[in-house]
């Protein structure tokens, strides 16, 4: 049964890695083979699109296996993916919550205070990854998301841009601080 995980759009408004929204684009990862070798790595066997070299799914499969000191498997998985890369729509969120997914389908199940905590310290940040693993709208703070109640169903429309950015490279752009006025001014967009 494949693993399936939602892109996700952050920084929703005056929400600056605070909030974020689950979409429907998504990653799915099938495991083709597991092997009890305690080895522990994950391989990408194929995937659509192709990624090269070490991956965020990869990543966080080992990830969570060294932080929770649990023998692991070695796995073998097929990748599918909807989600465009580097454009703004989560991919390598979803890639660290269909790494840590994976781990729980060869292992055993964890909790979701554990899965957000390893998400967050790979992506640096809880906004997408909180979306890509509870779905809906989000709310994070340091070491929390909770789900925010929605009553309708919010309609998205998504353009993707012809080229690349990264997130980190993107926030090079952004000033070190914002006027108060400003901040006051997202803080009551964001409340509302």
């Amino acid at each position: 049964m494949p693993i399936v995980v939602p892109g996700s759009v952050a920084n929703l408004g005056g929400g600056f890695d605070t909030l974020a929204v689950a979409v429907q684009v998504y990653l799915r990862v099938t495991v083709v083979d597991v092997r009890d070798d305690g080895a522990g790595g994950l391989t990408v066997r194929s995937s659509t699109p192709p990624v090269s070299g070490p991956n965020a799914l990869e990543r966080a499969y080992a990830h969570i296996a060294r932080k929770l000191g649990r023998r692991a498997p070695s796995v073998v998985v097929d990748v599918e993916s909807d989600i465009p890369m580097a454009a703004g729509l989560g991919s390598s969120a979803a890639a660290s919550v269909a790494g840590l997914r994976v781990f729980e389908q060869v292992t055993a199940p964890l909790p979701d205070s554990t899965l957000l905590d390893a998400a967050t310290t790979l992506e640096g940040h809880a906004d997408n990854v909180a979306a890509s693993l509870y779905g809906g709208v989000v709310a994070t703070a340091a070491d929390r998301a909770v789900r925010v109640p929605m009553s309708f169903d919010p309609a998205m429309v998504m353009w993707v841009p012809g080229f690349v950015t990264k997130t980190d490279e993107s926030r090079t752009a952004l000033p070190a601080s914002v006027p108060m006025a400003d901040v006051v001014f997202n803080l009551g967009r964001t409340a509302m």
